[in-house]
């Protein structure tokens, strides 16, 4: 049994991976549950390792986490509900809903399992064949028929005599999106109409929309000057019952106010001693308005007193407080504060006021403000954090957990090395390893990409890629690493090994399975993008009524190479 304080760091641990799930950051996710199960091999952390497998489409790996779950914990219903997800994705429909009405004997009310059944179900099912709408598209059915009916319509069918008509006929019945794109044409407006019972508003005419515009602007001039002079009644009358001493105080702020303005154009003018003077001259004529002394603060930031500018918007604050200013303003001022200590590169002070500001006063800005500075800051630590020698010594102490079987420790230290030198892609490569001995092969695979990043001449990077890709049944993607492994090493026994063994999977793969393999590859932009090839379309038609063509077709290398990958792709079947 696990201590307790290791099961407490993994429940620390699950806490952060759900906080990623939550965020989509699924990589960083599946990183804290793979520590929790290090720590402690609880149940809960398999199942949610694989809802964070399944939401990059890691099926292989989703998969085996909830097994590995219902193994710890036969009876909880939930395993069954994330290996149901797992086998659907996999397009294993009878097991998938097998585990799904296990999952049901053990919890019959659960609302998830009966979803995940019922939709395993119906995409088994399919459409009913031939009918109408069959794709889930509603559109699809309200136009099926669709030309049938205008041929059907007296009023309807002097139209097809156009051919831009019967065009427009025949995309809506295919492409029942298309109807928006179509609606500008008032014959098809008096289709819809007639076919679906529905009356639109006639469109109005130039001269018509003309007319209606003006009369909208005129009404909105009317009422911008009525508000206007409403405005002005309700100044003029509240000044009219002002106290004199009132009186004396508005117009000290209103002479502020010009003071104030005065130094802005200085100041846009970069004009700072004259800018500096008008907001001395606003502030001596109204002393309680904060913004005067935020705007001499910006003033002094500009002629480099780092601390002048900070001592002002404290200034600044003090009044506006005692006066009651809004709550805005003071956010403002401790902004300024955090802006001249980011100019300055003092990312701890920067963030402080920032955070202040946003207890004052939340704003977009300010939160961008701050991603900024955690994001510089980030960075200055950890350039200040490189140590290539401790980055040898970390990875050193890697490879002898590595071999003592602690992959978690492993990991550790292999990251602890690529903090202390993130330019080493055999750091990187070593963590892979490690990554996939917990069958981690999401976090594996970004990690051979970033070795191949950094070193594209990586030999053992490419291989260790293949293997992944191997594991995880995309064989066309395996073939074309290994390819690359030995275009740059051709006695490079792994990637021998692994081009030998993916090519014999290939031509032993049973029926079904080739079809799971190439339903997904069609997900792949470069398979969809060889069998959208118009060339690709053509080659793969002649192929398949003319199979002597073949031959013909394979002596051009590149098609050869694109054949080839559909047919480890499970896309092209040769036997």
């Amino acid at each position: 049994m696990a201590s307790r304080d290791r099961v407490a760091d993994a429940e620390e641990c699950k806490a952060k991976g759900n906080e990623a799930l939550k965020a989509k950051d699924f990589d960083k996710a599946i990183e804290w549950y793979t520590q929790a199960i290090a720590m402690h091999r609880g149940h809960v952390y398999f199942s949610n390792r694989s809802a964070a497998y399944l939401s990059k489409n890691f099926a292989d790996s989703a998969l085996k986490d909830a097994e590995e779950c219902i193994s710890i914990k036969p009876d909880w219903a939930k395993g069954y509900s994330r290996k149901g997800a797992a086998l659907h994705k996999l397009q294993k429909y009878e097991k998938s809903a097998e585990a799904y009405r296990k999952g049901l004997e053990i919890d019959p009310d659960n609302a998830g399992l009966k979803a995940g059944l019922d939709a395993v179900l119906a995409e088994q099912a399919g459409p009913a064949p031939g009918a109408p709408g069959a794709g889930g598209n509603p559109l699809g059915q309200m136009f099926a028929g669709l030309m049938d009916k205008v041929k059907a319509s007296p009023r309807l069918s002097k139209y097809l005599s156009d051919p831009s008509y019967v065009n427009m006929i025949n995309t809506m019945q295919t492409n029942p999106n298309m109807m928006q794109a179509y609606m500008q044409d008032p014959r098809m407006m008096e289709t819809l109409s007639e076919v679906l019972g529905i009356q639109f508003q006639p469109q109005e005419t130039e001269e018509e929309k003309e007319k209606r515009e003006e009369e909208e602007k005129k009404r909105k001039i009317e009422k911008e000057k009525r508000e206007k002079e409403a405005a002005e009644a309700k100044a003029k009358a509240e000044y009219e019952a002002l106290s004199p001493e009132e009186k004396e105080k508005l117009a000290k702020k209103e002479e502020a106010k010009k003071h104030k303005e005065r130094g802005n154009a200085h100041y846009k003018k970069k004009e700072f001693k004259e800018a500096l003077a008008a907001y001395e001259e606003a502030i001596a004529t109204d002393p309680t308005d904060m913004t005067f002394l935020t705007n001499k603060a910006a003033v002094i930031l500009e002629q480099g007193d780092l601390e002048g500018c900070l001592k002002e918007c404290e200034k600044a604050i003090e009044i506006g407080r005692k006066h009651q200013a809004d709550y805005a303003l003071i956010g403002k001022a401790f902004a300024r504060m955090g802006n001249a200590l980011y100019k300055h590169n003092d990312m701890d002070g920067a963030l402080k006021y920032y955070n202040k500001a946003q207890l004052e006063n939340r704003t977009p800005q300010v939160a961008k403000r701050i991603k900024n500075a955690e994001k510089k800051k980030k960075e200055s630590e950890a350039k200040a954090y490189l140590d290539p020698e401790k980055g040898k010594e970390a990875k050193a102490a890697g490879n002898d957990k590595f071999k003592a079987g602690d992959w978690p420790g492993a990991i550790k230290d292999y990251s602890e090395a690529i903090k202390r030198d993130p330019e080493q892609s055999v750091y990187y490569n070593n963590r892979a390893a490690a990554y996939m001995k917990l069958m981690d092969f999401g976090r594996a695979m970004d990690d051979c990409k970033k070795a191949i990043e950094i070193d594209p001449k990586f030999i053992k990077a490419w291989g260790r890629k293949g293997n992944i890709e191997f594991f995880l049944k995309e064989y066309h993607k395996a073939m074309d690493s290994y390819k690359k492994g030995l275009e740059l090493d051709p006695e490079n026994q792994v990637c021998k090994d692994g081009l030998a063994k993916t090519a014999y999977a290939v031509r032993t793969q049973s029926g079904e399975a080739n079809q799971q393999r190439a339903s997904r590859a069609m997900e792949d932009p470069e398979i969809r993008n060889i069998m959208t090839d118009p060339i690709m379309k053509q080659v793969l038609s002649d192929m398949s009524t003319d199979p002597a063509s073949a031959a013909q077709h394979m002596s051009n290398p590149e098609v050869a190479g694109k054949i080839e990958k559909l047919i480890a792709a499970g896309i092209i079947q040769t036997r």
